[in-house]
């Protein structure tokens, strides 16, 4: 059981803090911050003088995808390619060297980000918190049947892995 605890505290642990760094990147990254302001731009830009829209400014997260598939006149580029290849004549200094960095988080961790829900957190949590308490229980049993002579080094490493336990969740 202690091995599983662990890896299981392992386990969220490690999807909370890549769940944090997307949220530290995605909120305070200038990159993505640039990226966006080029796509409200041109998007302001191209609904200009367009009448159906009303000339709206502004766009929802949902026209992201989207992008790759608003064509040139010539049908030649996308928005997407166009909005990329601004961001790097313009933005990136590094661009097309070695120590160029991407601008965004990781596309594995975000996948990864939003396949995770807080709920299974939350029943993880839970299990783990109730496994425990049975772990302590039997444990406790195991010292009132044990003689005094019989009981070190277990009772001790026992206490010491419940009372981590008890603070790692």
């Amino acid at each position: 059981f202690q091995s599983t605890f662990s890896e299981s505290i392992c386990s969220i642990r490690r999807k909370l803090e890549l769940l944090q760094k997307l949220c530290e990147t995605l909120k305070n990254g200038p990159g993505v911050m640039q990226i966006l302001g080029l796509v409200l731009a041109f998007g302001n830009y191209m609904n200009g003088g367009n009448k159906t829209r009303g000339q709206a400014d502004g766009f929802g997260l949902d026209i992201l995808p989207k992008l790759k598939d608003v064509k040139s006149s010539d049908n030649s580029r996308s928005l997407l390619s166009y909005i990329v290849s601004y961001y790097l004549r313009n933005f990136d200094e590094d661009a097309g060297k070695e120590q160029c960095v991407f601008p965004l988080p990781e596309p594995q961790d975000l996948f990864q980000a939003s396949q995770m829900k807080f709920e299974d957190f939350q029943k993880d949590l839970r299990k783990l918190k109730k496994d425990l308490k049975a772990c302590e229980v039997e444990a406790g049993k195991v010292f009132q049947v044990s003689s005094k002579e019989h009981i070190q080094p277990f009772k001790e490493n026992m206490e010491q892995f419940i009372l981590q336990g008890k603070f790692q969740k």
